[in-house]
């Protein structure tokens, strides 16, 4: 059991086993904080009612056109239990840049926790920021925020998002093949003691 002192071991050997976990989780969200990621193949997103954006055989992508906000994706996500409670959450989507500029993807969410009210209202957050300098050619870009979002009113686990993803600028010219959309979130165990709560 490396990282445990020799007294550590004895008392985890002699503690009874809700004791034992609560020993275990504080040990692992000391030592133990990794980042993972939630993917959102958007593939398996729902598109609007209109079938946009449009999905190219040819790039095996959905096609966000500049200028153009009423082309959005509708997704739903659930947290994992080995999510770090209160910890920041930094949203990505994954895309094809051909030319100098970024489009600006945003995303109106309501997160909530199990046992918890429904947001009434959608938040919007802007990923402008583009990942990796672009120079020539065609390039596997990710777009983010450099702030995340606080993950702060979390308080459980299992919590649930509701999203839908767009593009709302004109400054990358023509469509933005788009192939995924992903949120990165710290961990600090395998999972949680409780089937509910952590």
């Amino acid at each position: 059991m490396s990282g445990f002192t020799t007294k550590q071991i004895y008392d985890l050997n002699n503690m009874n086993v809700a004791a034992q976990n609560i020993q275990l989780g504080t040990f692992l969200s000391q030592y133990y904080e990794v980042w993972d990621d939630i993917f959102f193949p958007l593939t398996l997103a729902k598109q609007g009612q209109t079938d946009k954006p449009p999905f190219s055989t040819t790039e095996v992508g959905y096609l966000y056109p500049s200028a153009d906000a009423t082309h959005i994706m509708y997704m739903q996500g659930q947290f994992p239990h080995a999510m770090r409670k209160g910890t920041i959450i930094d949203p990505h989507v994954h895309w094809k840049q051909t030319q100098s500029g970024s489009p600006v993807f945003k995303l109106d969410y309501k997160w909530f926790d199990i046992g918890a009210q429904v947001p009434a209202n959608f938040t919007t957050y802007s990923m402008a920021t583009r990942a990796f300098a672009f120079t020539s050619g065609s390039m596997h870009q990710i777009n983010y925020n450099t702030t995340g979002i606080s993950g702060s009113p979390i308080t459980g686990v299992s919590s649930v998002m509701l999203m839908k993803l767009y593009r709302d600028d004109n400054a990358y010219a023509g469509d933005a093949v788009t192939y995924q959309f992903d949120i990165h979130f710290l961990k600090d165990s395998g999972g949680s003691i409780n089937e509910f709560y952590k």
